[in-house]
């Protein structure tokens, strides 16, 4: 039987915080050690930095103390947020209903959630980052430095929202807090760019979207029979979706995906659209398992009902990205769960034969399987060709190709070639 002991005392719970506070500050300051974290940041080599999570908090100013940040978001979004990891997490997606209209919450984005000194409001602190960054301090330099990508996202989008909830009066604010990120919702959708036209496209339609997938020879003989029972797919795809997030000089493997990519708010409509064509592949041996592919889905995309589901374009998975030990896989998704994907008109040439690297290109490129319904079906779905996006993957280590969202640019993306 268990021991059940009795519940602390609010003094309990003060004194406790209070001697992990003491404890976290002077390891704070032994860790730094009377470094100046700003010129180190600022240098050719600020690499210490941006790898140690400890010091790049210190360089933005933020409590040492977790759960004093806790406590003071939780305070400033009247109970709406437990961290700050969540309010940006809402702030990179306004359009996704979670966010109050509250204005201290996106001034406290602006300040990093950097705790408040005694005798100073938000208000105070809000005015003096905006000059901080008028003036472009060392300081304010070295923590636009140490910012990630998702930092910088929520802080653009708080700039262009507070201007629009500063000239609601304090009443009406009252009246829209209590619509629980409806409000905020519907300033996003008028102050944001339109999503992308193959987006707005797919919306529009409200008719599925996606690539025709087959299973090669090798992959149906291996696990034909356990595909649709033992939910394979599913495990390659939830595999596929354990991302590794890295603080680097390189934006985050995130960037990839659907979720990255500016929708307008059609991303659950996107979501429930989109469709993964499974077809059973050619019998014949006479041909290449290529060649079998392509005259297979020549006649099988004539039958396709949706204008969603690309024609130029099929995808086949191969036994060589699909792990032995599947279903106990822990390994990073990063360069393993990937596809092949055809281009559906290719035929080989004599005389016009691409190389790269001393690789031929065979009229197919190996492509994340988290990239398929971001950047990856845009390209295709625009027409780009294959081919250049073949020799850009030559440049990837993988010999993947990859296309990021580039948020903080116009909302725009990567080159595709």
């Amino acid at each position: 039987m268990s021991r059940r002991f009795p519940p602390l005392s609010e003094e309990s719970r003060r004194l406790i915080h209070q001697k992990n506070r003491e404890k976290s500050i002077r390891g704070r300051s032994e860790y730094i050690a009377g470094r100046d974290l700003v010129a180190i940041t600022l240098s050719n080599d600020p690499g210490e930095v941006l790898e140690q999570p400890a010091l790049r908090r210190a360089v933005l100013g933020k409590a040492a103390y977790a759960q004093d940040e806790r406590d003071f978001v939780k305070r400033i979004s009247n109970g709406t947020f437990s961290s700050y990891d969540y309010v940006i997490g809402a702030a990179m997606k306004p359009d996704g209903g979670r966010l109050p209209a509250l204005l201290d919450i996106f001034k406290l984005i602006i300040c990093d959630a950097r705790c408040l000194e005694e005798g100073v409001s938000l208000q105070d602190a809000y005015d003096t980052q905006l000059q901080e960054e008028e003036l472009q301090t060392p300081t304010e330099r070295a923590r636009e430095i140490v910012r990630s990508e998702d930092e910088k996202m929520a802080r653009r989008n708080a700039r262009l929202i507070i201007p629009h909830l500063e000239r609601i009066s304090a009443e009406k604010l009252m009246q829209m807090e209590r619509d629980e990120g409806n409000a905020i919702e519907a300033i996003w959708k008028q102050i944001s760019p339109p999503p992308p036209a193959w987006i707005q496209q797919i919306v529009d339609a409200q008719q599925p979207w996606g690539f025709v997938f087959y299973k090669s020879r090798e992959v149906e003989r291996k696990y034909g029979h356990v595909w649709d029972e033992d939910y394979m797919w599913d495990t390659i795809q939830e595999n596929t979706n354990r991302i590794p997030y890295s603080f680097d000089g390189e934006r985050s493997l995130g960037y990839t995906l659907l979720h990255r990519i500016h929708s307008g708010g059609n991303e659950p409509t996107l979501t429930h659209l989109w469709t993964t064509d499974w077809t059973a592949g050619p019998i014949s041996q006479d041909l290449s398992e290529d060649d079998a592919l392509r005259r297979q889905f020549k006649d099988y995309r004539e039958s396709l009902s949706s204008p969603g589901i690309l024609r130029n374009t099929f995808i086949m998975i191969d036994d060589e990205d699909i792990p032995e030990d599947l279903w106990k896989y822990s390994g990073p998704a990063r360069d393993t769960f990937w596809v092949w994907a055809y281009d559906a008109d290719w035929e080989p040439s004599s005389t016009d034969v691409t190389f790269s690297n001393g690789e031929e290109y065979r009229g197919r490129v190996k492509v994340p399987i988290y990239s398929l319904d971001a950047w990856f079906y845009a390209a295709r779905y625009e027409g780009v060709s294959l081919k250049d996006m073949w020799l850009k993957a030559q440049t990837h280590p993988s010999k993947l190709w990859i296309c990021r969202s580039k948020p903080m640019e116009n909302w725009d993306h990567e080159s595709y070639i």
